[in-house]
């Protein structure tokens, strides 16, 4: 067994592991128990040591793979939240006024 990585980033981790398996490369997760929480690390790990360059290479693809920028929509709706955060912000700073 040999590990090949070693990352905080839990969403690498899956992604190589589904690559590995597409590939024929059979890979455990390690750490996996305290991995939900987002600063404990999860490492992956190679069963067979002779699959070790192929999976580097695999493992160096999908880190240069360009990750999508958001959508046009998707920031829509981003700014649509902080304008109803901000109306009820204010709305809460008349009922206190009013209050007081």
């Amino acid at each position: 067994m040999k590990q090949v990585l070693n990352t905080t980033d839990r969403s690498l981790a899956e992604s190589l592991l589904i690559a590995l398996e597409a590939e024929g490369i059979e890979a455990i997760m390690l750490n996996e128990a305290g991995s939900s929480l987002p600063f404990v690390p999860v490492t992956i790990a190679i069963t067979a040591d002779t699959e070790y360059d192929r999976t580097l290479a695999i493992m160096r693809a999908l880190e240069s793979t360009p990750r999508a920028a958001p959508s046009a929509e998707s920031a829509g709706l981003g700014r649509s939240w902080r304008v109803v955060l901000a109306v009820l912000v204010a709305l809460g700073l008349i009922v206190c006024m009013q209050i007081g």
